[in-house]
């Protein structure tokens, strides 16, 4: 399966650039901005937008998609298995207003690596309980030991 692939390759990645599509910009500054994020190392992307259209934001991840791939990168959708599916992108990065990390896996059929956005350490530990494949801190969290929760 692709998901396994794409583990192997999580593992070896370090530079995780988070891209909010909740901005004034067009769509070509927004591209040609990853691309250079990308020409710079990034290896893996998110995409976050909650604020954007499903169009416009389908449209962008698309691009994306296909820019990554040229990079060698991996690409992560926020909170939009709709779209993350669409246009195959490599994984899911869900919270805990979402879906949890056991309706992810069956959405995705085990195709998408299944990322946990973690606001504590409860939550951090439980992801990691529950499967995620890597975890995300959108804020600091006290815990000394957290690459125990970043990838499995």
């Amino acid at each position: 399966m692709q998901s396994k692939l794409n583990k192997y390759l999580l593992l070896n990645k370090k530079n995780y650039q988070l891209i909010n599509l909740d901005t004034t910009q067009q769509e070509n500054e927004i591209l040609d901005n990853i691309g250079k994020i990308l020409n710079n190392g990034a290896e893996i992307i998110e995409l976050r937008g909650n604020k954007i259209s499903s169009g416009k934001f389908f449209s962008i991840a698309a691009k994306v998609r296909e820019l990554t791939g040229v990079f060698g990168a991996l690409l992560s959708i926020y909170d939009r298995i709709d779209i993350a599916k669409l246009i195959n992108a490599d994984g899911i990065l869900l919270d805990n207003t979402t879906m949890s990390i056991k309706e992810g896996l069956k959405l995705t059929e085990g195709s998408m690596l299944i990322g946990f956005n973690a606001d504590n350490n409860q939550e951090a530990t439980q992801a990691a309980q529950e499967g995620a494949d890597y975890i995300t801190c959108s804020q600091a969290i006290n815990n000394t030991d957290i690459k125990a929760f970043t990838v499995k």
